[in-house]
This record gives C-alpha cells, sequence and structure tokens, in this order.
C-alpha cells in the first residue's frame, strides 16, 4: 500500500516504469530508456570526498538514482532475468544486452564483441515482437529468445557468465 506521502514521480523523458524489483534495501526501476536504483527507508548523502553514506530515513522511498550508461529495457520487461544481486535485460531501443548488479550497469553485448548482431537482432524486434530472457542459476546462463520477425527465424541467444561470452 502506497499512501500519499510515500509516492514519488520519477522523470519521464527515460519513458515509462516497466517493472519494479526490490534488491536489498533498494527498488530497482527498469525504466524504458534509463535504469535507477531508490533507497527504501533509507537516504544516500554525500560525504565531502563525494563518497555515499547511507541514514536511516522514515520515508518508504527516498531519491532515484540513474545508474550511468544510457540503457533501459525498452517496451520488454519480459527480458528482464534476475539471479540473486544481478538483473539481465535487453535494451531493444538501443539493441543492447545489459545486465545490472552490485558493480552497476555492464553493457554486456557491447564488451564482449556482440554489439553488431545483438543492434541488428533486437532493434528488429522492438515493434510488434517479444524478446524473452529466463537465467538458469544451475548453468550460470542468461538466455535471451527472440520471436520470428518476417522471413527471420526465432533465435535464442546465450550469455556464459564462466565463460564470459554469448552462446547460441
Amino acid at each position: 500500500r502506497f499512501y500519499f506521502d510515500n509516492l514519488d514521480e520519477y522523470d519521464r523523458q527515460y519513458g515509462s516504469i516497466r517493472k519494479l524489483r526490490i534488491v536489498d534495501r533498494y527498488m530497482r526501476v527498469f525504466q524504458e530508456l534509463k535504469l535507477a536504483r531508490v533507497p527504501v527507508f533509507q537516504q544516500v548523502i554525500k560525504d565531502a570526498v563525494g563518497g555515499d553514506v547511507l541514514a536511516q530515513s522514515d520515508r518508504l522511498l527516498n531519491n532515484i538514482q540513474y545508474y550511468a550508461g544510457e540503457f533501459g529495457c525498452g517496451k520488454h520487461p519480459e527480458s528482464i532475468a534476475s539471479n540473486n544481486f544481478s538483473d539481465y535485460g535487453c535494451d531493444t531501443n538501443r539493441g543492447v544486452v545489459w545486465r545490472l548488479s552490485m558493480d552497476g550497469l555492464t553493457p554486456l553485448s557491447i564488451i564482449y564483441s556482440a554489439n553488431n548482431y545483438f543492434v541488428t537482432q533486437l532493434t528488429k524486434m522492438a515493434a510488434n515482437n517479444f524478446v524473452y530472457g529466463v537465467f538458469d542459476a544451475s548453468e550460470n546462463r542468461y538466455f535471451i529468445s527472440m520471436e520470428a520477425v518476417g522471413d527471420s527465424p526465432a533465435v535464442t541467444v546465450s550469455f556464459n557468465e564462466q565463460k564470459k561470452g554469448f552462446e547460441s
């Protein structure tokens, strides 16, 4: 239940909120064009050297903090899969596969040399098709399944955390 004093609005220039998830004492906010976190019953204060200091708060939702990087989940929150402290997803607007974890936002498809493939494939999907994501904890893999588009067949690709690369 959210009461009026615990309600907050976030920047609409980053699109609609597509998914919310609580991790530790933060609420992760997945918008179409950006990813963020909101401290729950705590407030982040900057110290003299620019570091973050957590302080208790009586407010449920505090100031939103956007992650560095211009990635979101597009209109496909079904691509987001979670395992422990990590979330994996696809930005179908920019054609990027990303991981959001304790170390921040990582654009996997750019770092592991699959950017050209995903820019082509994911931006095709953005209009009318679904991009499904699931995480297999036993194999430590994030699977992406893209529906067929036109004469292009359906495709399933996985990111292997241990091998640090994509497989199909």
